[in-house]
């Protein structure tokens, strides 16, 4: 939906809803969490609620901006959507997989082997290194010459990265005990 806005330049407007929603989100679920000590299943409410307000909020801006940008069932090809049922389902778990097995996978391992500290700090080391992968993908595209620095940052990041997670783990294996 938010694409009739982005057509229509309205990108701001579409960006500061998103926000303020992400903002209010943030702030229910710390008031939930700290105020009254919400669970993970109140959390999850919270999460859903903002996000139906959002898309309510952006279908009511798109339905003021462009009136005619509307559903019509009558108009749509059923057969075409009953071929493309196949390629999409294949798209999804495509997705699915990655998302849930590539991304999510690792951090369940760690969580059930080593704790949610590890976790968190797998997650960060995982963010400043896509941060460092598209400082080095920017540097490409610049042209044929190699950004050395950035292509340093990376190796440095990833020959970093066992020592220092094995000797995290050696201290809090040594606080367990």
């Amino acid at each position: 939906m938010a694409a009739v806005l982005y057509g229509r330049g309205r990108y701001a407007r579409a960006y500061a809803v998103e926000g303020t929603a992400r903002l209010i989100e943030l702030a229910l679920i710390v008031v939930a969490v700290i105020g009254f000590g919400a669970h993970q299943l109140a959390v999850a409410a919270i999460l859903c609620a903002v996000a139906a307000a959002d898309l309510a909020t952006i279908s009511l801006m798109k339905a003021s901006e462009v009136d005619w940008a509307r559903p019509n069932l009558r108009s749509f090809d059923f057969r075409w959507i009953a071929t493309q049922f196949r390629p999409g389902l294949g798209f999804m778990l495509s997705n699915l997989t990655t998302q849930s097995v590539l991304l999510q996978g690792p951090r369940v391992a760690l969580g059930i082997v080593s704790g949610g500290q590890a976790v968190a700090i797998y997650s960060v080391y995982a963010t400043a290194l896509r941060l460092v992968d598209q400082i080095v993908q920017a540097s490409k595209i610049q042209g044929p010459r190699r950004s050395s620095t950035a292509d340093a940052a990376r190796n440095a990041s990833h020959a970093n990265w066992v020592p220092m997670m094995m000797s995290w783990y050696a201290r809090s294996s040594s606080l367990r005990s």
